[in-house]
């Protein structure tokens, strides 16, 4: 018996860091729109979040923080316009 696991078609194409990120900011802005009240699961521990310009900008830390900041900000009929320029 042996302790190799098969490796063949297991194995994953590669993607590019603009595939990951592609995905990741389609996936982010769908869910701004059609779910915000779980944009949190973005977040790590250590991420900070932050909305608004200038004065009104207020940056929190933190899964619980990020997730109370966003219910505060009341995010409805969301909509992004994500354009590649790549």
């Amino acid at each position: 018996m042996s302790n190799n696991t098969n490796k063949e078609n297991t194995t994953q194409p590669k993607l590019s860091a603009v595939q990951i990120a592609s995905s990741f900011v389609t996936q982010y802005y769908t869910t701004l729109a059609k779910e915000p009240e779980i944009l949190y699961k973005f977040y790590k521990e250590e991420s900070h979040f932050a909305h608004g310009f200038g004065e009104t900008l207020e940056p929190v830390q933190g899964i619980k923080n990020i997730q109370e900041k966003i219910k505060t900000l009341d995010f409805q009929e969301c909509k992004a316009k994500i354009e590649h320029s790549w």
